[in-house]
């Protein structure tokens, strides 16, 4: 064999190693979760991996998998946030909102052309669209009187809205779900509004189904319990049976999963009757519809693993482990 059939079998030895070592560097980021700043995992709880170090949360995968929009808590003041967005690598960070007070959970639209957020810049909480080309922002909700409209999710199809109200009582405010036309037209309740004089009912964060046959929202009544409630579009309900499983002493929120056939839950649980800060734990589950099977997908820990989304599809991203990465304002 001569000195070249030699180098040449040196250097495809190399490059064969070299592939696998890519190929076992890189994971199907399919969730994204808030935890002291943005975190991606598989959908086993495995290859979890750091995107931003600042207070953000409420992230939303866009349609295609490669960007992330999510709000941002200003540094120093808690009661400002504003709607970013962050490509899937940690690049191109940009700021979509500049009001400055309470502004966000973002949501996509089917086409990844449009995100609809709330805000209170005007005074009430409403909610608005903004159009990515352009950066045009309409207002949706509120135009003519205040809707206290808020967390606006998009119909699979991009035809309609579903979002939560608020419904003015003496103390404590009512919460129901609604569904509007997507240009803010034709608004109903999803389901009858609870009466004025009823236990405080909260019923938020509504998410439709992938099918759009289907709406799920948390559904709190009382301090400190709350269930995830499944809404059939002109059918009944269904609540997740999870009692038995965590305890009835939680705040739990959740997802659509692997297509609509399991739900990605974000639980806060307490040890005690009241709200411990001492005492209490965030996970997030995978909770599969036909079986009822529970499964844990963080440790318990008192870190916010909070609002995680779920996005379909294969997603190949650097595994790198915390990513530091600095961050100033974009101007749009």
């Amino acid at each position: 064999m001569d000195r070249y059939s030699i180098l040449r079998g040196i250097v495809l030895v190399l490059c064969s190693g070299l592939f696998l070592f890519c190929f076992h560097s890189v994971v199907n980021a399919k969730v994204v979760f808030g935890s002291n700043g943005l975190y991606m995992m598989n959908d086993n709880g495995g290859a979890r991996r750091q995107l931003t170090d600042k207070d953000d949360s409420r992230a939303r995968w866009s349609p295609d998998g490669t960007r992330i929009a999510f709000h941002r808590n200003d540094d120093n003041n808690d009661q400002i946030s504003d709607v970013y967005v962050i490509h899937a690598d940690g690049t191109n960070l940009q700021q979509l909102t500049h009001y400055g007070g309470i502004t966000g959970k973002p949501a996509w639209s089917p086409d990844g052309q449009n995100i609809v957020f709330h805000s209170e810049h005007n005074g009430n909480l409403e909610i608005y669209v903004i159009e990515l080309a352009t950066q045009n922002i309409t207002q949706l909700t509120g135009i003519e009187e205040a809707h206290n409209a808020t967390a606006p999710d998009y119909s699979p199809d991009g035809q309609r809205l579903v979002y939560e109200k608020s419904i003015k009582r003496p103390g404590l405010h009512h919460k129901n779900i609604w569904v509007m036309n997507a240009d803010g037209t034709n608004p109903k309740p999803l389901l009858p509004d609870p009466k004025l004089e009823d236990q405080i009912i909260i019923r938020s964060r509504p998410r439709w189904s992938p099918d759009g046959s289907r709406i799920l929202f948390t559904e709190s009544i009382g301090e400190w319990k709350s269930r995830i409630v499944i809404a059939t579009i002109g059918g009944g309900t269904k609540v997740l049976d999870l009692k038995e499983k965590l305890g009835d002493r939680m705040l739990i929120h959740g997802t659509w999963m692997d297509d609509g056939q399991s739900i990605l839950l974000g639980v806060e649980l307490y040890e005690d009757a009241k709200k411990n800060l001492d005492i209490y734990h965030f996970n997030i589950y995978q909770y599969q519809l036909e079986t009822g099977q529970l499964r844990k997908l963080t440790r318990n820990t008192s870190d916010k693993n909070t609002n995680p989304d779920w996005v379909s599809g294969a997603l190949s991203v650097s595994l790198v482990g915390k990513k530091k990465v600095k961050w100033g304002k974009l101007k749009q």
